[in-house]
């Protein structure tokens, strides 16, 4: 019976990390993903994992006596399972955005670049850029983060998306590049 109940967990373990994965992926391709809908996605998913953090993190006493120690320790808890599960719901909903932009035609946006950054060496380059009157970030290429740092001072670099528009006024991005 142990042995099942550890398959099981270790199965339901490999399956959240692949969809944790494809939903941090394909969160970099939508642009203006409605926060209402990410809080709506956790507020459920806080609600969910609250019963199950309270049932498998409490020492069953008699009494269940509880500190001020170990309902913080269980908050924390119960906020990183909610993120965790938060992500693993939003994996479909993603994944039917880029579904419904299939059916959309092409264009292609050009838009100003705020900002970019490199957190590290050999660490992940980003950019923010605006798009539609929102600021919205892009995980970009080494030549691409190599061209913007190189004209930092003396040129004007854009980003040009080809986007296809989804589902809540979302847009999916389907390539980029970087011009003057």
């Amino acid at each position: 019976m142990k042995e099942k109940l550890t398959a099981k967990f270790f199965i339901t373990l490999f399956i959240g990390v692949v969809l944790l994965f494809i939903s941090s992926s394909l969160g970099d391709k939508i642009i203006n993903e409605p926060l209402w809908l990410i809080l709506l996605v956790f507020f459920l998913s806080a609600i969910i994992t609250y019963g199950l953090v309270k049932k498998f993190f409490t020492i069953n006493n008699e009494e269940k006596k509880e500190t001020a120690v170990n309902s913080f320790f269980l908050g924390i808890i119960w906020l990183s399972i909610a993120a965790a599960v938060t992500f693993i719901f939003l994996a479909p909903i993603r994944f039917s955005m880029v579904m419904a932009a299939s059916t959309h035609p092409e264009k292609i946006v050009a838009c100003d670049i705020k900002s970019f950054h490199k957190k590290a060496k050999n660490k992940k380059k980003r950019l923010w850029y605006e798009f539609n009157g929102h600021t919205n970030k892009k995980k970009i290429t080494m030549s691409d983060y190599r061209k913007l740092a190189e004209g930092r001072n003396s040129k004007q670099y854009k980003i040009y998306l080809t986007v296809k528009e989804s589902l809540f006024s979302t847009h999916v991005i389907k390539h980029y590049e970087i011009k003057e």
